[in-house]
């Protein structure tokens, strides 16, 4: 705590400093800086661990994560050394259950060392006795609120000297001890902040806000904080509040908001339980925002996550997640409130006590405003409905295959691996979510599939974002005659056109499952005209070539703030350190065709005068093709290899290639390799993006460069390497995929050196070139 900030917020009042009692700590830097923590984590703590001094080991990690890997690598080093003293390797993070939490404050029987690798939890939240080493990694997550698009991010960050201070602390407690920090002094001194970032700058103000409504604070903007929020995250809470009935257009508190202030959870959730009185639902939302109100309640164990999956699936109820919960809670109110059955059924069973506690206050207040809890019974459909109510600014309707875009927004997202609808065999055409976190791709957590017709009654305030009021009215009175769906029934009479929804559906797929597709393709897969096709996707479906991928046309502002944000990491890292490209390797697939010239030309000697003239030969491409797979760096091609007839790529085939390419770089880029600090490029394919993938890429420390959605035009692959190398095998006719290998290979290995150090160099200049347009896409080089 900076004491002297309070002292002069309250007016230079005097303060009070109580020292602890602390024991001496000998701290020590790190000489060099560190790419890879977890491995230099893992390095201290066997050299601390092989000396025959007496004391345990405390591991500082960022998250789950890092600390899984951690510990699996330091068993597999300990095991690789002969007659190595035993050491007792123990994880703690919050959804690890209680009872293994528990084991870290276990004493160890004499003679086993202990080793404790944690998140932040254990700088200031509890105390192991018998620390005597400390290893700081020197990251810690931290979850940043971006207003613009209304999602929580949890990323890893530097600490601050403040945390670093208190980390080392730890070490001191029972005794003299040692910090080893994995960041060099001038690192701590110039780099990290003095103290961490304040909450109130980094999270969603909605429900402060409504609370200084509530005491009568009007102008917000003027309000003395002591540190003050950005004006960014005032005014987006001011127009959630607004959107939701708290705040009238003068900004006043409105009855609804007044009723919401009295209750301690986040505004949607306050009205959500307000609405259900009047839909007669109120018992189950409380549950379910008493759910809403506490941790995950599920966990993995190690070794034992299919399992645990194979369990969860049980409770979920296909329609919504927010129903799973409700599920949950009833089994377990069935079975008596029992902490046995929590534990048969991988749920934590000190959440479910503290959701037990939350409905109980909650309820207590209910009482206190006089509202009365009723049961809907079965009809679920109500509690859907009243979830509606609450959460219509975060609905999203489906577009393209599994991707959904935000209605008000365009922020584009996913379903989350872990919610109830993803894999239910169906897509939704519309959901509401409760949550929006940052993954490799955006996602929703705790979805709500919602029926169109749910829409209606709530999105009309959202203005010109949102439903005209014509739509809205034509989906009322088509309801009001009976139908139970809002799509226009087909006509009769005559032939749908080219360019009908249905047909408009097809392209939007086929070009999401291959976005090099040419307009030609596109137009024969489907059986339209090629001047049909290219209107469908340049009209209807808003998008353009960018660097032979087709992307939208026009980026929303989210998504050019995303690809700006995402260019300009690299691009810092790049000017700060000019050694970062030589250490980066980038990848992708594509398919490589032959060509054939086959001849559409009409011979002269059948040309009579009322012939038409003689049609231009055209090239097309054969049914023969191959999917090349492809990753090299500034010096070369690293490795390269052709899928197998008939493979498509998918995750699993995917985490094999890296492990082929982890073994060409071994050989063929040794100096990397022992080093151990190159860095993976590859797009955002779901492939790519899966969870095997980020923990086979976690396990071996291989860190990646982000690449920002729909930019082709940022890939090396997309702008350089693939048309340079198909460019020449055009107009060649091949007779076997062996042929195209071949002359692909050729191609491949024909390409100097010095054009691959000039494509980097162009890649640095184009995140320069997207940054300078602010995220839109730009000129080639």
């Amino acid at each position: 705590m900076d004491a002297t900030k309070f002292s002069t917020f309250f007016g230079n009042v005097p303060t009070f400093t109580i020292p602890g009692r602390t024991f001496p700590v000998d701290t020590f830097f790190s000489k060099n800086p560190v790419e890879d923590y977890v491995d230099s984590a893992v390095k201290q703590a066997l050299q601390i661990h092989l000396q025959p001094n007496e004391g345990d080991i405390l591991i500082f990690m960022p998250g789950q994560e890092d600390i899984e890997v951690t510990c699996e690598v330091l068993a597999e080093r300990l095991g690789e050394i002969d007659n190595a003293p035993q050491l007792s390797v123990l994880p703690i993070y919050s959804q690890l259950p209680s009872d293994l939490q528990a084991k870290i404050f276990q004493r160890s029987p004499e003679g086993l060392r202990k080793c404790v690798v944690a998140t932040n939890i254990a700088e200031t939240s509890l105390t192991v006795d018998g620390i005597m080493y400390v290893v700081d990694s020197g990251y810690c997550k931290l979850k940043v609120y971006n207003p613009r698009i209304g999602m929580d991010a949890l990323q890893i960050y530097p600490i601050s000297q403040a945390n670093a201070n208190q980390r080392s602390g730890r070490a001191g407690r029972t005794g003299p001890g040692q910090c080893f920090r994995l960041y060099t002094e001038r690192q701590y001194k110039d780099e990290l902040l003095v103290t961490t970032v304040p909450e109130i700058q980094r999270t969603n103000l909605a429900n402060t806000v409504l609370l200084l409504k509530s005491l009568g604070v009007q102008d917000l903007l003027q309000f003395h904080f002591m540190d003050p929020p950005p004006q960014d995250n005032i005014l987006n809470s001011l127009y959630q509040l607004w959107i939701l009935g708290a705040l009238d257009h003068t900004g006043a508190l409105t009855p609804l908001g007044r009723q919401m202030a009295e209750f301690p959870l986040d505004p949607p959730q306050c009205q959500m339980l307000i609405v259900s009185c009047q839909m007669g639902c109120s018992a189950e939302i409380l549950i379910i925002v008493s759910m809403l109100s506490v941790p995950s309640i599920f966990y993995r164990p190690k070794g034992r996550e299919e399992e645990a999956d194979a369990v969860r699936e049980k409770f979920q109820v296909p329609e919504s997640d927010h129903l799973t919960y409700l599920n949950v809670y009833n089994q377990w109110k069935t079975n008596n409130y029992s902490a046995g059955w929590c534990n048969d059924h991988f749920i934590h069973v000190k959440a479910m006590r503290k959701v037990r506690e939350v409905r109980q206050q909650l309820k207590d207040i209910l009482v206190q405003q006089k509202i009365e809890v009723v049961s809907c019974g079965t009809e679920w459909d109500i509690i859907r409905k009243c979830i509606c109510s609450a959460y219509f600014h975060q609905a999203a309707r489906l577009k393209g295959i599994g991707e959904y875009v935000n209605c008000r927004t365009g922020m584009p997202c996913h379903l989350h691996p872990t919610s109830a609808l993803f894999g239910m065999g169906f897509t939704p055409d519309y959901v509401v979510y409760h949550e929006l976190i940052m993954t490799a791709k955006f996602s929703r957590k705790m979805t709500e599939r919602i029926e169109q017709r749910y829409c209606i009654k709530f999105c009309q305030k959202l203005g010109e974002d949102a439903m005209g009021v014509t739509q809205i009215k034509e989906w009322f009175n088509r309801f009001k005659d009976g139908r139970t769906s809002a799509e226009s029934e087909q006509r009769c009479g005559r032939p749908q056109t080219a360019r009908s929804a249905a047909v408009v559906e097809r392209v939007r797929n086929l070009v999401m499952a291959d976005r090099r597709l040419t307009v030609r393709e596109i137009a024969e897969e489907v059986g339209v005209s090629k001047d049909s096709a290219h209107a469908i996707l340049c009209d209807d479906l808003n998008m353009n070539r960018v660097a032979a991928k087709f992307v939208p046309k026009l980026l929303s502002p989210e998504q050019k703030d995303l690809r700006r944000d995402v260019a300009q990491d690299p691009l810092d890292t790049a000017n700060t350190d000019p050694g970062f490209l030589n250490t980066v390797i980038t990848g992708d697939e594509s398919w490589v065709y032959g060509y054939d010239p086959g001849t559409k030309r009409q011979s002269s000697q059948w040309k009579h005068p009322e012939s038409p003239r003689p049609k231009k030969a055209r090239q097309v491409r054969s049914k023969i093709k191959m999917m090349l797979t492809v990753f090299f760096d500034v010096r070369g091609i690293v490795h390269h290899e052709y899928a197998p007839e008939g493979q498509m790529v998918t995750k699993e085939y995917y985490h094999d290639v890296l492990r082929r390419l982890r073994d060409a770089v071994r050989r063929k880029r040794p100096d990397m390799w022992t080093a151990n600090n190159w860095h993976l490029h590859h797009d955002n394919a779901p492939a790519h993006s899966s969870q095997l993938i980020h923990t086979f890429l976690a396990k071996h420390g291989i860190t990646t460069v982000h690449q920002p959605p729909y930019s082709p035009d940022l890939a090396p692959c997309d702008f350089w390497l693939f048309p340079k190398l198909k460019t020449p095998l055009k107009g060649s006719h091949f007779e076997s995929r062996e042929e195209i290998m071949r002359n692909a290979t050729t191609e491949l290995n024909t390409i100097p050196k010095e054009d691959f150090q000039r494509c980097f160099r162009q890649w640095k200049d184009r995140w320069a070139k997207c940054v300078q347009a602010q995220g839109a896409y730009f000129e080639g080089d």
